[in-house]
């Protein structure tokens, strides 16, 4: 039995499952770093149109295509497949990829056309 096993997941030599967890939760937490420099980045709204433009495009970018290809690489991984503690990051992640599309959806409302 591989040693090296996390809470995060694997390192690659384990079940095809195991492995798409844990690039799914890789991938969970790099996007919700990216999502937190966003909310951190905000152009002005007086400022330069093509820089918000470009933020707007990313913001999209994360919310139409991001977060629902992380979400649905969580979602097809059994979750009997899992220890109690990857279901429960599993769970917690997936929850946090709602709350973080909602606000994405509204930091773009908020955002001139």
């Amino acid at each position: 039995m591989d040693m090296s096993r996390t809470d995060q997941g694997f390192d690659g030599d384990d079940e095809p499952v195991l492995d798409q967890y844990a690039i799914a939760v890789e991938q969970y937490t790099e996007i919700k770093a990216h999502i937190f420099h966003l909310w951190n980045t905000v152009p002005p709204v007086d400022g330069d149109h093509q820089e918000l433009a470009r933020f707007r495009e990313e913001v999209l970018r994360v919310s139409n295509i991001v977060i629902p290809t992380i979400r649905g690489e969580l979602q097809v991984v059994d979750p009997l497949s899992l220890t109690k503690i990857q279901q429960n990051i599993r769970t917690a992640a997936l929850h946090d990829l709602e709350v973080m599309s909602e606000q994405l959806y509204n930091l773009l409302r908020s955002l001139p056309k």
